[in-house]
Order: C-alpha cells, then sequence, then structure tokens
C-alpha cells in the first residue's frame, strides 16, 4: 500500500516567496532519493493560505529506503540548517498516511 507524508506549513508574513523556494529545492532532493513529490496551496477552508507538502512512495519498504536515504544526505542537511537559522514558515500538521485497499 502507498504512503504520503504530509506537511501543512503557513508561510511567516511576508515570506511566502521564501517558502516556496525551499519547497522546490526540498522537492528536487526528495525525488533524487526516489520519492514523488507534490506541493499545493489551500485555496479554501480553516487552512487557507498555508502550503501542503504531500511526499509520496510507494509502499511501507520504499518509505523506509527514503528515510534511510534522506538522513544521510548532505545537501538534505544542509538546506535544513539554513531554514533553521531562520524559518520562511512554520507546522500546522504534520502526518503519515496510508492507502487504504
Amino acid at each position: 500500500m502507498a504512503l504520503a507524508q504530509i506537511g501543512i506549513w503557513r508561510p511567516a508574513p511576508g515570506r511566502y516567496e521564501d517558502f516556496i523556494k525551499v519547497s522546490n529545492q526540498a522537492r528536487k532532493i526528495c525525488q533524487r532519493l526516489g520519492a514523488q513529490v507534490r506541493i499545493w496551496q489551500v485555496e479554501v477552508g480553516s487552512n487557507a493560505g498555508t502550503v501542503t507538502v504531500a511526499i509520496q512512495h510507494a509502499d511501507g519498504a520504499a518509505y523506509g529506503q527514503f528515510v534511510d536515504k534522506i538522513n544521510g544526505d548532505g545537501e538534505w542537511q544542509q538546506l535544513v540548517a539554513s531554514f533553521l537559522k531562520n524559518p520562511p514558515a512554520e507546522t500546522v500538521q504534520s502526518s503519515l498516511l496510508r492507502e487504504l485497499p
């Protein structure tokens, strides 16, 4: 069954473009490591104005391999360290979803 890591982020005031730039850098890294990534702008509802990042994996094994790869990836570590110095967004919600049959 497919798995998806979902992160909902609220960009800091005036930092939307900064966050999108970082999200696109993260997408490239994740895709290089074997995941599918989609970035969504929430238009309507209680989370309007937030950005949802969905990282998809074919199954649990693919997810495990991805986690092992990303934890040891120097480019990812540099991106995270840069993000944490001056975060352009805050996490609203984080989930790991499993597709139902």
